[in-house]
């Protein structure tokens, strides 16, 4: 009996072990999702800044023309 218990707490210890090597495994592939995530994140909120700069601009250059378009019907 007590060569058996020893062979049921290696084979226990063994499985315990393994569990906590997949468990640190989910816990970086966790790690490397969330950071894939916040580039992700990141990108979409530079290209978000870019198109906003760019309307901004066409909205500046209309806003000129149409001063100057204006300025040319009530400055005469």
């Amino acid at each position: 009996a007590g060569a058996l218990g020893e062979q049921l707490g290696e084979k226990t210890g063994a499985l315990g072990e393994k569990a906590g090597e997949l468990g640190a495994g989910a816990g970086e592939k966790a790690g490397e999702a969330s950071e894939q995530a916040d580039e992700k994140v990141d990108e979409a909120s530079e290209q978000v800044d870019e198109k906003v700069d760019e309307a901004s601009k066409k909205v500046d250059e209309e806003t000129k023309k149409l001063g100057n378009k204006l300025g040319g019907l009530f400055g005469k």
